[in-house]
């Protein structure tokens, strides 16, 4: 299969003609040899299709790189004019690096050149004039390099009358075309360099960069994150269409196309795909573009972006609610396998509450309890439980005995003991640090909390040994 490179993207032209011809028009740059006639493909058989070869160095003139809108035939003669008529009239162009088509004079079974660029899709035509260039608009532009060798291919279905094309077939030039079928996957390649002509803007050519990769959610948290590029276009023309190729440490992975507008000078996040993080994993993402509106990119250095994306956390777990005894009515509790977790919120099952990772609480009376905790993080939270079932221990007043009020409070915060002496007093915030202390032994307190940011705060109390935690609320 011969290679091409196409430079050619969907740029519809505003433009619907009757006739191949355009009147006293001329190209910007042609090959003109003023000699030479093929009946090849437009006057020869039905379902013809003939690929030419042309080089720069064909031309009359330089030819720049950009944005090829027109190109033009030189037509002979025509066979029963004035009105000639084409069925599925077709053209595509490519560019390749060959310098000639296969062969050295008539050589058959060619490849015909494959992935050429559909410049004027399949569409009945009409001509009347002859002795002239036929000016052919293109309905999707294309993009001219400036210094490879074009491929232009003309095919038709079926044609009445028909017309022969300026074609030389001086030997010189080498073999310049392979003809044939154009249901066909071969030809035959022979000499014959097509009088051809072009109209171009130059430097008009696409330029797509990716700037970076974004996850949403962050990365934060592990789990799964859907993967964006950002895309911009630095070039002259608006791009409708693009590719993204990517891969994942090293593994190529399915490319995604587009169709999205993205006019000059704009940018915009592109979806590629969904990706499961693991915390502290790293992960290697190399993702590029290419063939914006079709066609190679024409500045290929910014078109990939190589990224390392590491999730530095994970949601909170462990694997269960562990109970020590303490005493006869005391007891420690902690968790199985912690990990990743910040903070902590004990529920008793008493009314009783605590922050610490891993309290201890002194229970009233017997009875079946359900002890719960929460645990949480930047990334979210879990709960788990644990049934408790004390039979036979000691009852405990303290919880009871110990008076706690106003509550809301705003000011002063009274506590008292109504049978014993409190030895210590300790205040946490919600994050549990330590926000007020009183180791003074006494059955009474006032303790000022005006200056307490609101919201909600946990009181434990230590008498004989013995620990109770409430719950009070800062207005």
């Amino acid at each position: 299969m011969l290679k091409t490179f196409i430079y050619s993207f969907a740029f519809l032209l505003a433009i619907q003609f009757y006739s191949l011809v355009s009147a006293a028009q001329s190209p910007q740059f042609k090959v003109y040899d003023n000699i030479g006639s093929s009946f090849v493909p437009l006057g020869s058989n039905n379902n013809n299709l003939a690929q030419f070869l042309l080089k720069p160095n064909d031309f009359d003139a330089p030819v720049p790189s950009g944005t090829i809108t027109t190109i033009y035939v030189f037509v002979v003669a025509t066979l029963n004019p004035p009105n000639i008529t084409f069925t599925n009239f077709k053209v595509r162009m490519g560019m390749t690096q060959d310098q000639n088509t296969p062969g050295s004079g008539l050589t058959t079974n060619i490849s015909f050149y494959d992935s050429l660029k559909v410049v004027v899709p399949a569409q009945n035509k009409v001509m009347s004039s002859v002795g002239t260039w036929a000016a052919i608009p293109l309905d999707s532009a294309f993009y001219y390099d400036g210094t490879s060798n074009l491929i232009v291919e003309i095919s038709q279905s079926a044609y009445t009358g028909g017309i022969s094309l300026r074609v030389n077939d001086n030997l010189t030039f080498g073999n310049r075309q392979i003809f044939g079928s154009s249901g066909s996957q071969t030809g035959s390649s022979n000499t014959g360099r097509l009088n051809f002509g072009l109209d171009i803007i130059p430097g008009v050519m696409p330029d797509m960069t990716i700037d970076t990769l974004i996850t949403d959610p962050s990365l934060a948290c592990d789990g799964n994150k859907i993967i964006r590029a950002v895309l911009s276009n630095n070039g002259n023309f608006d791009i409708d269409s693009f590719k993204i190729n990517w891969e994942l440490n090293s593994v190529p992975k399915p490319g995604i196309s587009f169709i999205h507008a993205l006019p000059i000078g704009a940018s915009d996040t592109f979806i590629i795909d969904t990706v499961t993080f693991v915390q502290n994993t790293p992960m290697n993402f190399k993702v590029w573009t290419l063939e914006p509106n079709g066609v190679s990119d024409f500045n290929p250095t910014n078109d990939t972006v190589i990224q390392n994306l590491i999730a530095l956390n994970s949601m909170p777990s462990a694997s269960n609610i562990v109970v020590t005894t303490v005493g006869n009515d005391s007891f420690h509790f902690s968790l199985l396998n912690p990990e990743n977790i910040d903070q902590y919120l004990w529920d008793f099952g008493d009314g009783n509450s605590s922050i610490l990772a891993d309290p201890e609480h002194v229970y009233a009376q017997a009875g079946n309890y359900v002890v719960t905790v929460i645990i949480s993080n930047e990334c979210g939270s879990d709960t788990l439980s644990k049934n408790l079932d004390l039979v036979g221990i000691k009852d405990v007043t303290l919880n009871s005995s110990i008076l706690l009020y106003p509550n809301p409070v705003t000011e002063i915060l009274t506590v008292q003991s109504t049978d014993r002496a409190i030895n210590s007093i300790l205040i946490y915030n919600v994050l549990g640090q330590v926000v007020y202390e009183d180791s003074k032994a006494a059955q009474s307190f006032a303790i000022p909390v005006s200056e307490f940011p609101r919201g909600i705060y946990l009181i434990q109390f230590t008498s004989n040994k013995k620990k109770v935690t409430k719950k009070f609320q800062k207005l």
